[in-house]
């Protein structure tokens, strides 16, 4: 009984560590990491910009956890806003987005579309040591953006 139990605690130890395992190390949340410009690399089927700044106080009472949010799309360019809320600094909103109305290629349209859609859906983000940012959303089919820092 006793050798069954210990060989039991085991292998659910090794099952556990094992799917905790991750390929990249998760940095620390910290927003102040967020800054910055960052490329799209999943999904990649168009050249997609995220550019996050701080935001700088105006006449309008802004939310003190709150990055402006900007880039290029597969056409269109855009801008937004990102907030989060304190202690879980990961726990993230982006407000609708504003964007130019150029047309294009369909293909082009419909992943833009679904870009905006996607990043209006985001709730969680996750930094890498590699800096990479990813960006979760959920939605009818959740998933995640997986951005690269270019500056």
């Amino acid at each position: 009984m006793y050798k069954s139990l210990v060989s039991l605690l085991l292998i659910t130890t090794l099952l556990y560590s094992f799917s905790c395992e991750r390929n990249e190390e998760v940095v620390p949340a910290d927003t102040q990491q967020l800054v910055g410009s960052w490329k799209l690399l999943e999904p990649g089927a168009f050249n997609v910009t995220l550019v996050v700044e701080p935001v700088v106080q105006t006449w309008e009472r802004l939310p003190d956890k709150a990055f402006n949010l900007s880039g290029e799309s597969a056409v269109n360019i855009y801008s937004s806003r990102i907030s989060y809320e304190a202690p879980d600094q990961r726990t993230i909103s982006i407000a609708p987005i504003i964007s130019t109305k150029r047309g294009g290629p369909s293909e082009a349209m419909q992943f833009e579309q679904l870009y905006f859609a996607n990043l209006m859906a985001v709730n969680r983000y996750e930094l890498t040591g590699s800096n990479q940012l990813r960006l979760y959303y959920g939605g009818d089919q959740p998933g995640v953006l997986v951005y690269e820092k270019i500056k």
